[in-house]
């Protein structure tokens, strides 16, 4: 009796899956796509392969993090469709990709702005460039030393794997300056995710990180970020401990010039990631006649990154292994169009609205 059971089970088992197959329009889109690497765009990937398998519901995707270096390794090594990056893969990089016969394909996905934060109980709005600099390569430890309270300063980082660290690292400690060797500080605690560096924000007055845009909250406030020293300004004029936070407002006047406004950090002027012909203007533009530049320092906003006003702005990135193909190209363009662009918007990004014809 037991053996008939089973038996039996076996083929109603057998059945359901030959009755599944039979449903499953042989036509559309099936497979599996593993994408790996930044933390930074973890969720907006992962709403946006959410939606894309209610459309291709026999398309799996499966989203994991664990950062830029851990994206780009496993495209070398094969086992991911797509590295997801909030940095560039770098020559060496893209050489031994090559050597094991990986030819990575690059795609502008979104754009992001760098936000640095602080505990809200800190009067201190607003840094420039130098002045990270040199809270992050421990040549200001006290927030004294900024017009701010007697406090030690707690430098917080991503660890190595990421590309946020990465970029920040060239950027604000390393100043952009090529050959430069300067390292962040050996008292900076590196942290393994943006929302540890908010936990730890929000619970120490005396912290400092940065992040993501997609990350920003309302249980820690980002810094308004300049280019012109505190040295230049007057640190006591711009650091007042009386200040309260976010007393800083737009002035109406003229905008500064345009040749003396901070650039696109990280874009390499002659890349040509669309061809000539195809090529959608990028989402930076000029501010309109009139804009504001108050002072110098901007928020981490979509319009500000738009604008390029906004100092710690990056392009953010998927790899894939020569030009996506099948169900990889599909879901690309699905990342590339509305829905997608939607998606990366509601958490915090600033959409390309481009398509993968225009990439390829």
């Amino acid at each position: 009796m037991l053996r008939m059971k089973v038996v039996s089970l076996s083929l109603l088992a057998a059945s359901l899956l030959a009755g599944c197959a039979q449903s499953i329009d042989p036509n559309s889109p099936q497979g599996f796509i593993q994408t790996k690497g930044s933390d930074t765009i973890v969720n907006a990937m992962q709403e946006v392969s959410e939606e894309f398998m209610k459309q291709y519901p026999h398309v799996f995707v499966a989203i994991t993090g664990g950062g830029s270096g851990v994206g780009i390794a496993s495209l070398i090594n094969k086992t991911t469709e797509i590295a997801t990056c909030s940095r560039e893969m770098k020559p060496k990089e893209i050489e031994m990709a090559e050597k094991r016969g990986v030819h990575p394909h690059e795609i502008v996905i979104a754009y992001d702005g760098i936000a640095v934060i602080v505990n809200h109980a800190n009067p201190i709005d607003r840094l420039s460039i130098d002045e990270l600099h040199d809270i992050f390569t421990g040549k200001i430890t006290n927030w004294k030393s900024l017009g701010g309270p007697d406090l030690p300063l707690v430098t917080l980082s991503r660890e190595v794997s990421s590309g946020t660290h990465m970029y920040f690292k060239e950027v604000v400690v390393q100043l952009s300056k090529k050959g430069s060797t300067e390292e962040f500080s050996k008292e900076t605690l590196l942290l393994t995710s943006s929302q540890a560096i908010v936990e730890e924000v929000a619970n120490n007055v005396g912290a400092i990180g940065y992040l993501g845009m997609g990350y920003l909250s309302d249980r820690t406030k980002a810094l308004l970020v300049g280019k012109v020293s505190g040295s230049e300004k007057g640190r006591s004029g711009l650091y007042s401990s009386t200040k309260s936070p976010g007393s800083i407002s737009l002035k109406n006047g003229q905008a500064e010039a345009l040749d003396a406004r901070p650039g696109f950090e990280g874009e390499k002027s002659n890349q040509e990631i669309f061809p000539p012909q195809s090529r959608p203007d990028l989402p930076f533009s000029d501010p309109e006649p009139g804009t504001q530049a108050n002072d110098g320092f901007y928020p981490p906003t979509v319009e500000d990154v738009i604008n390029k006003t906004y100092p710690l702005s990056r392009p953010l990135y998927l790899y894939t292994d020569g030009q996506p193909q099948g169900i990889v190209r599909l879901f690309v363009e699905y990342a590339l169009g509305p829905v997608g662009q939607t998606r990366f918007t509601a958490t915090g990004f600033v959409p390309v609205g481009a398509t993968l014809d225009q990439e390829i």
